[in-house]
């Protein structure tokens, strides 16, 4: 029989799951068939095949799980995409509606509640993330900490500054799995990006076109999962003919950031011997952003202070540091994230279904 926090992961993978596919059948209602991006339609089918695997396991284990209409496109699921005309909106005019959504919601509590949890303790990683591309146009960067401290938050605070024009393709190596090819790497994110290509010469150009007017970010979650020979050759086989190619002097584009992100869900990647860029040798090697921690007492007493005109009036009322801590097994991230939002009567996972799209 299962252990109970073999139970408790799928059931987390399912609604992390569940919030990737309503945000990708948002944005295809959003923009309509004709001008979603590939990626978008690939998100869409990898969620719900992730779905159809996760409830088979949980059920298997005895667990009760619902079927809802996003789940199966021949439930209804789909009904979504038809929110507009068959045609779509333009790109521009796409890009006004998502700007004026967002307004509403910053101008609500959705908005002001998500304008508080940013404010949460990621200093350390912001900075050194800011510093460091700045001053690169094309850079890797390695986000790691132990499990549940926020890897994906962090990933979409640091995101959140290039949305204004970016093309992200995000792989998950859960999905993709241990002992996968490099060529099976770049057939997956070919498939998201609507081309063929099997190697990392073929996909360059790709990803060199996509930077030529907007950021273009790869985000590979879960590399954990690799192992140190596998991400090393991840590194060395695919990143760095890519990195070369983005090297040509007929490429070069100081607006805008060619980007790959590897977040390390398990805290396993900082003992590895990694080629990072810390090192001049290592030209395209990821830089190792500070490991996430655990938030502090002072952290969140600081937070709390900062935050009280985002919060609901009486939040000091309901609680304090010492019981968020309390009840948060001495402040890791994301349950820290989740007992906040209860605390403000918010649903947590309605939040994250919009606040985590990468």
């Amino acid at each position: 029989m299962p252990s109970q926090d073999e139970i408790e992961t799928q059931l987390k993978l399912l609604r992390t799951h569940r919030r990737t596919l309503a945000y990708g059948l948002e944005q295809l209602a959003r923009f309509g068939p004709s001008f979603v991006p590939p990626y978008v339609r690939s998100d869409i089918d990898d969620a719900r095949a992730e779905l159809v695997q996760i409830k088979q396991t949980l059920r298997a284990w005895g667990q009760l799980v619902d079927d809802e209409p996003n789940d199966d496109v021949r439930a209804g699921g789909a009904a979504g995409a038809q929110a507009f005309p068959a045609g779509g909106l333009s790109p521009e005019l796409g890009q006004a509606v998502l700007r004026a959504l967002e307004t509403q919601r910053q101008n609500s509590g959705d908005g002001k509640l998500y304008q508080a949890l940013q404010g949460l303790n990621y200093s350390a990683q912001k900075s050194a993330f800011v510093l460091s591309v700045k001053a690169r146009t094309v850079a890797a960067y390695l986000i790691d900490g132990q499990r549940n401290h926020g890897q994906r938050w962090l990933l979409n605070l640091l995101l959140k500054r290039y949305e204004h024009a970016l093309q992200a393709i995000s792989i998950d190596m859960r999905r993709l799995g241990r002992g996968k090819s490099i060529a099976d790497l770049c057939q997956e994110i070919g498939r998201k990006a609507g081309v063929a290509a099997s190697t990392p010469e073929q996909l360059a150009p790709v990803l060199c076109r996509w930077w030529e007017t907007q950021h273009t970010f790869l985000i590979f979650h879960s590399v954990d999962l690799l192992g140190e020979a596998g991400l090393r050759e991840i590194l060395e086989h695919f990143w760095r003919p890519i990195v070369t190619h983005a090297g040509d002097p007929q490429h070069h584009n100081a607006a805008n950031k060619l980007l790959l992100f590897l977040v390390d869900n398990q805290g396993v990647a900082a003992k590895w011997n990694l080629p990072l860029a810390q090192n001049p040798a290592n030209a395209g090697g990821p830089e190792r952003l500070p490991t996430i921690a655990r938030f502090s007492e002072d952290e969140l007493d600081r937070w709390m202070m900062a935050s009280l005109l985002d919060l609901p009036d009486d939040f000091s009322e309901r609680t304090d540091v010492q019981t968020i801590l309390a009840n948060t097994d001495d402040g890791i991230p994301e349950s820290v994230l989740e007992e906040i939002c209860v605390i403000c009567d918010y649903d947590w996972n309605e939040g994250a279904s919009r606040w985590l799209k990468h």
